[in-house]
């Protein structure tokens, strides 16, 4: 896992290189000027400091129009689609509530933290249909940003197109020292980029074939940055440093 630091230094070798530099001007001399209309949607923030170090997140059920005028079922942590953003503390403990609105069994895996995998949120850790789950969680790690989803034994990436997915972010003061935007919402941006695939009436489209005859399984590709520039294929977020896991 790439620290902070060594992302952006290494960001700053290939720019400095011409490479990337190369490739964007090249875009831009060829690009004609665009304009945006809808507006960037931003994740609520749960501050677990400001809540008293007890964070609660209800998974459920809901409508969200990925395509305009489009509205279909979704899942969501306390809405209708994605999660809160949680910021978390390093040196705090933090007592979770996860409470499973959903009829079908789910689980919450930090991906990311450095927690014991007795709370870690693994396929061994369901929450059933209509219960609840309250793990306590030690930050003890680096300035990060990591993310939390489900992962059900055979059903973790049918949850995840669903909607399943939040950001944390884990803070230990350095953003102030190193001169970081820290306003969020503002100049600390959250952005989960994610694909899917939709019919006429814009329900989701995904094949929960495990093995189709000659035709694999289209796994949705999860690329997740916050704030600066990065796309790591299939996981983790990005704040200043890429997490590359599987």
């Amino acid at each position: 896992m790439l620290t902070r630091r060594q992302f952006t230094n290494g960001t700053a070798a290939i720019v400095s290189g011409g490479v990337v530099g190369g490739l964007i001007g090249a875009h831009l001399a060829q690009s004609a000027p665009e304009n945006f209309t809808r507006r960037l949607p931003i994740p609520p923030l749960i501050d677990a400091v400001k809540q008293g170090n007890a964070v609660k997140l209800k998974v459920t059920s809901g409508r969200h129009a990925f395509l305009k005028g489009k509205p279909t079922r979704s899942y969501g942590y306390s809405g209708a689609v994605l999660g809160p953003v949680v910021r978390l503390r390093r040196g705090d403990e933090v007592e979770i509530t996860v409470e499973n609105a959903l009829d079908v069994d789910t689980t919450v895996h930090w991906h990311g933290l450095l927690v014991p995998g007795k709370v870690d949120g693994g396929p061994h850790q369901i929450i059933k249909s209509g219960s609840a789950w309250w793990p306590r969680l030690r930050v003890e790690q680096p300035a990060s940003t990591a993310w939390f989803h489900p992962h059900l034994h055979h059903d973790t990436a049918w949850q995840i197109y669903m909607g399943l997915t939040g950001l944390i972010i884990v803070d230990d003061g350095s953003d102030a020292t190193l001169g970081l935007p820290r306003t969020y919402g503002l100049d600390d941006l959250p952005i989960i980029i994610q694909d899917r695939s939709f019919d006429t009436d814009g329900s989701l489209l995904y094949d929960r074939d495990p093995d189709p005859p000659n035709h694999p399984v289209r796994q949705p590709r999860r690329h997740h940055h916050r704030k600066w520039r990065g796309s790591p294929r299939r996981s983790g977020p990005i704040r200043s440093s890429a997490i590359a896991n599987s």
